[in-house]
């Protein structure tokens, strides 16, 4: 039985890798890389063997933490969740490589780093026919900067390389002193380049699901973003619904020449967005997030495919959309949100029961979501009671 790694600090985008894989009889390795080391939802999944911790942001405990499950018989596929895992994973090649399989670029150390960076994405993206605002970048550097005299405004400021960054720069600036204010905020904590696009405002917002391998990419499933997170989740998607990608050629064609210019081989998803009946790059992830599982809810498994074909075992998984219109929902960012009183536990069941899948219930898996449904009503006590006594 192959022995796979999967590695981040999500607990769904976990869950969702342990069960896409698990099911199909791989024997999961979970590295949880929260700085709390405390087992999580996705510890209680019966497909998992081993739990391990390697918490961020010490990226040596990670890589020693993968070394500790070095196996000589055979050779372990590491999947991770995250740009932070991916990153480690990534500039650690030349260690791993003959002990592991994993995503990679060419095999050459620190490419899908440098393909992290949403400039070089953008360019790429251009060059492959799609929509791209324009963006300028602000180098922000012992914590001074100077802001390039053409930006357009209003505008929107995020880390040009995720794992580098902090989100909360992610907000739209109407003119230069709104700008100004982010970018100082920015400036006072790290040294980092900032891509300021220029604003378009968002009608949709879209996802497509992929895996590159042998040369070759496939994208099968667009994600239609219907429900955004709030508070802590904000920008991250809440409920989606999975069609074929196929039914916009065009647009499958360019984002099958994207991936082939960067020569991944891994599995990958792209954030779209829609304005006035145009799509847009948004950026390219260089792993599955939390949403990625919608995919394999919908009947196509890509992580399958990506592992069969890394270790050149017979490919038998469809790359085939078979649910059309698949609701998906993120329990934990529904619940989240619920906790955060954006809205009442009516409308907290209600949004859980109108989806097809859920990422963390599973009848065939039924204890992590056991585990979520408790520590929620800790949390809902919890809350009522700080509530009592602040009154």
């Amino acid at each position: 039985m192959n022995k796979v790694v999967v590695i981040g600090r999500n607990y769904t985008s976990r869950l969702g890798m342990i069960r896409a894989l698990g099911k199909c009889g791989y024997n999961i390795y979970v590295i949880n890389t929260t700085k709390k080391s405390v087992k999580e939802v996705d510890a209680y999944s019966k497909y998992v063997s081993t739990y391990l911790f390697a918490p961020e942001p010490d990226r040596n405990i990670l890589v020693g933490t993968i070394m500790s499950l070095v196996d000589k018989t055979e050779k372990l596929v590491l999947i991770p969740v995250d740009d932070y895992a991916a990153s480690v994973v990534d500039e650690n090649i030349d260690l791993l490589k003959d002990s592991f399989v994993f995503p990679n670029v060419q095999m050459r150390s620190g490419e899908i780093n440098r393909l992290m960076d949403k400039n070089l994405q953008k360019r790429l993206a251009r060059e492959a026919g799609l929509n791209v605002a324009e963006g300028w970048v602000v180098e922000i550097k012992d914590h001074r900067y100077e802001l390039p005299k053409d930006i357009k405004y209003p505008c929107f400021p995020k880390p040009q390389i995720s794992f580098k960054g902090n989100k909360q720069c992610m907000v739209k600036c109407a003119d230069e002193t709104e700008l100004r204010k982010v970018l100082d905020a920015v400036a006072k904590q790290f040294d980092c380049p900032i891509v300021v696009e220029q604003f378009v405002e968002i009608e949709k917002e879209y996802g497509v699901l992929g895996v590159a391998v042998n040369g070759d990419a496939s994208t099968p499933g667009l994600v239609e973003k219907i429900m955004i997170g709030d508070g802590a989740h904000k920008g991250v998607t809440k409920v989606g619904v999975v069609t074929a990608l196929e039914k916009d050629k065009e647009l499958a064609q360019n984002i099958h020449k994207l991936i082939l210019s960067t020569q991944l081989t891994g599995l990958f998803d792209i954030d779209l967005y829609e304005n006035n009946g145009r799509v847009y790059f948004n950026e390219l992830n260089l792993r599955f997030g939390a949403f990625g599982y919608s995919i394999f809810c919908a009947g196509a498994n890509l992580p399958e495919f990506f592992v069969r074909s890394v270790l050149l075992q017979n490919v038998n998984s469809s790359l085939d959309v078979a649910r059309e219109k698949t609701v998906c929902i993120s329990e934990k960012v529904n619940a989240d949100d619920f906790l955060a009183g954006f809205y009442d536990y009516k409308e907290y069941k209600r949004l859980n029961e109108s989806a097809d899948f859920s990422f963390l219930k599973d009848g065939d898996d039924f204890y992590p979501y056991s585990v979520f449904k408790w520590n929620l009503v800790k949390r809902r006590v919890k809350k009522f009671l700080k509530r009592k006594l602040c009154r």
